[in-house]
């Protein structure tokens, strides 16, 4: 016994073991082609389910490398840094990638450092390049580049380690240093020996050879179109400090005009709108053409947008609003929808359009991507609060966009003034901000607040003022404190606020005797048009009537339903198939009569024919024959129709437990799902149930392709209802990934597809959704050329590039 037992286990083990990597090998190929998410809940699933512990570090750093490669960093971090991970290099790689994404550079710093000096750690020199590429990041400059350049040349990391090293150096404006890093480099791939010249072309323009760095950005015949853009940024740069700004203009609009889907489009375009800062009357006829031109969408966006912005410079400021009205309009998901914003709101309220203003900023602090420009977002709407009166929401406002570091001191000034007129006599967060990098700032917020005090008649003012008057950083302070006291020693000063504003589808013969003939005569009446019809109904009801025991009773009502049926006469078709089940001396015959004239009451419409359908399915059903379980089915589908919910939940588990024919089992198991589906509205839990219920079909090795399709399909889309994203993702992403068959199914297919596309574009995540599309379209089908329109639409309107 126990041998055997002990192979048996081993089997399992082996089976259990060989099971992860095809989970392993989907996630890689998911990755490879773009599409990290569509793994994520397999990935999951398979480690709760395992317990060898290298395995599950195996998954969990696969997990974790997907989780980065989607941006979703946060739950790479929670994921990988379990202790149970701790000893595992290859997830604590990815974990520190994640830190690194997530901006956590001194955590990314730790890791990378750790295995960087793991001499058994495959990625070794990855992770010292990491570690390189987060002392820069955290303004150690000298010991980025000690250890960037410890880096073997040879490695594959090498090149890209100096490289790194050689932007560094000329960053810090260390020239010799660079140029010595850059002359260092050997056997450099094409990409990397574009960078170098690149390099080599700022390091020209750092050392004011700006006719040389010129040279070498217009011979840079890159192949990368990054690159090849990045030199066309430094070609204008150099031309604008050779003072060459009508050139600069004119290198600026051909690279623009050239490439209008350059990925450096936005870079190129903010170059040309530095170009056109240094004109006192800068042209919009380029920018016009451009805006004007539908095959370029990205370009025309962003054309639209620069032409607000030199209204705005050259002080047309009601065309400059009209411009940017017009530009949020048509691109209200534009990435330059928070500067559009911004300006917008500014000049609105420089113009004392208060209201328009506020309407302008209402919902912008959502959409902003970044804190910056939050910040940015929330000190305009503090502004718009303060010109309205409301000067406690202003100071809130103010104070907390004083959080950014670029408006710290404007916005901790503006939140303490703020909270003084809203009537706070005490010292604010804003002060102790200003108190300890701002002391003038300070020191004026406290006079004012004074001020404050003593036009309320606060009895210590004048010893205030005294104080301040003594103590003030500056002559300006000290005089408005002097002038202050005297003033408060002769009369009370008075404030004023204001109303705030408000914020939107036989043939007879007739050598046969006459009965024969005429039951011939009912079918030979039937060449399947509809003007057949009526003919073929009396031919059966002359039959009848003449031969009122006739053997083929059955037969001719049987086909006297047929032709109502088709007509539409469900009514009349029902009467006369259960007439037929009746007359029929065949079990199933009797059966397939009682079945059609079920299905033709179903069909009537009407509430009591329903019911009427209901048993004679019942009927069939416990006849036993070989329309049972479809009679059940069938009564069970009525019944879910009827709002019988519950009954028909019981009567399709009675079938599932009856029945050996697999389509049916199968068939009862997806309308089961619609059936819990239809539940969720006052119950959620139902439609992960139903989710549920539709994996069990599309795991079932007996499911058709269309019939584990429309599973994972459904079961993706009740995923969405209970927002398990991942679910979703992966249900529809193994239709999509499912080998196609000689005969494949497109409905359930496309559907799948078009579902999860449209979840990534709900989200945000526009690269995964092209990958998505772009599967389908190279899926021979009849939405292929569909599909590949919406590729280069998403492309196109959203600025991505493969490059």
């Amino acid at each position: 016994m126990k041998p055997a037992f002990f192979f048996t286990l081993l089997t399992l083990v082996s089976g259990l073991a060989s099971a992860q990597p095809v989970v392993l090998d989907r996630a890689r190929e998911a990755r490879e082609s773009g599409l990290p998410q569509v793994v994520v809940h397999d990935l999951r699933v398979a480690l709760q389910k395992t317990k060898d512990a290298d395995m599950r570090a195996s998954l969990a750093a696969e997990l974790g490398r997907c989780l980065v490669d989607a941006a979703r960093e946060d739950e790479a971090i929670d994921l990988l840094g379990a202790e149970e991970f701790a000893e595992a290099p290859e997830a604590r790689f990815w974990l520190a990638q994640a830190y690194a994404q997530a901006g956590n550079f001194s955590d990314a710093l730790a890791e990378y450092t750790v295995l960087s000096i793991d001499p058994a750690f495959r990625r070794r020199t990855e992770a010292t390049l990491g570690r390189g590429r987060m002392l820069h990041a955290l303004e150690r400059p000298d010991e980025a580049l000690e250890v960037l350049l410890s880096v073997a040349p040879g490695s594959a990391a090498g090149n890209s380690a100096r490289l790194d090293a050689a932007a560094i150096l000329v960053k810090l404006q260390r020239q010799p240093e660079a140029e010595e890093v850059l002359n260092s480099l050997d056997d450099l791939n094409r990409r990397d020996d574009e960078q170098r010249r690149y390099l080599t072309g700022l390091l020209a323009l750092d050392e004011g050879k700006s006719e040389q760095a010129l040279q070498i950005f217009e011979t840079l015949d890159a192949r990368n179109r990054r690159t090849a853009a990045a030199a066309a940024i430094g070609a204008t740069e150099a031309l604008l400090r050779l003072n060459r700004t009508d050139d600069a203009e004119n290198l600026a609009e051909a690279a623009i005009d050239a490439n209008p889907r350059s990925p450096l489009l936005f870079e190129i375009m903010a170059k040309l709108g530095e170009v056109y800062s240094r004109q006192d009357e800068p042209a919009n006829s380029e920018l016009r053409r451009w805006a004007a031109d539908k095959s370029a969408p990205g370009r025309a966006a962003l054309a639209t947008y620069h032409i607000a912005r030199n209204d705005e410079r050259v002080g047309r400021t009601t065309r400059a609003i009209i411009g940017y009205q017009a530009f949020l309009a048509a691109h209200p998901q534009h990435p330059l929808r928070t500067e559009a914003t911004s300006r917008l709101a500014f000049l609105q309220l420089e113009s004392a359009q208060l209201e328009p203003a506020v309407r302008s900023l209402d919902g912008a602090e959502d959409l902003a991507e970044n804190a910056a420009d939050r910040a940015r977002i929330q000190f305009l709407r503090g502004t718009a609060n303060f010109q309205a009166g409301n000067y406690a929401e202003a100071s809130r406002l103010f104070l907390e966009a004083a959080a950014s570091p670029g408006l710290e001191r404007d916005a901790a000034f503006n939140s303490a003034l703020a909270a003084i007129l809203a009537g706070n006599p005490e010292s604010t967060r804003a002060d102790e901000v200003l108190r300890d990098s701002h002391p003038t700032l300070a020191a004026g917020i406290e006079l004012a607040r004074t001020f404050r005090r003593a036009a309320q008649g606060a009895p210590d003012a004048g010893r205030e003022l005294q104080r301040i008057a003594r103590d003030a950083p500056t002559p300006e302070l000290r005089d408005q404190a002097n002038f202050g006291l005297t003033e408060w020693r002769l009369a009370r000063a008075e404030n004023r606020g204001r109303d705030g504003g408000r914020d939107f589808h036989l043939v007879a013969n007739s050598s046969i005797p006459a009965e024969q003939a005429g039951y011939f005569r009912v079918y030979a009446a039937d060449d399947g048009s509809p003007a057949a019809i009526p003919a073929v109904i009396a031919a059966a009801q002359g039959y009848l009537e003449e031969n009122p025991e006739s053997p083929h009773e059955a037969q001719v009502r049987m086909k006297w339903g047929e032709v109502l049926a088709r007509r539409g006469d469900y009514r009349a078709a029902r009467v006369q198939f259960e007439a037929a089940g009746r007359a029929a001396t065949d079990r199933e015959l009797t059966s397939a009569a009682l079945f059609l004239a079920a299905r033709s009451a179903a069909r009537s419409m009407d509430a009591a024919m329903i019911e009427q359908a209901v048993l004679l399915f019942d009927e069939v059903a416990r006849d036993g024959g070989s329309l049972a379980a479809q009679a059940r089915l069938e009564q069970a589908l009525l019944k879910n129709a009827a709002g019988q919910t519950d009954d028909a939940i019981l009567l399709l588990d009675q079938l599932m437990k009856e029945t050996a024919d697999s389509r049916v089992r199968l068939a009862a198991l997806l309308k089961k799902g619609d059936t819990v589906f239809s539940l969720g509205e006052s119950d959620p839990e139902r439609w992960r149930e139903a989710a549920a219920i539709w994996q069990q079909v599309a795991d079932d090795p007996a499911a058709t392709p269309a019939e584990r399709n429309e599973a994972l399909a459904k079961a993706g889309f009740a995923s969405v209802k209970i927002g398990d994203f991942d679910a979703a993702l992966s249900a529809g992403y193994r239709v999509l990934d499912a080998p196609r068959d000689t005969q494949p199914e497109y409905f359930w297919y496309y559907r799948a597809g078009s579902d999860i596309g449209q979840l990534l574009e709900s989200r945000g995540q526009l690269r995964e959704a092209i990958a998505i599309y772009e599967k389908m379209a190279a899926a021979e089908g009849p939405r292929s050329d569909e599909f590949a329109q919406r590729v280069k639409r998403l492309r196109l309107e959203n600025f991505i590039w493969e490059n």
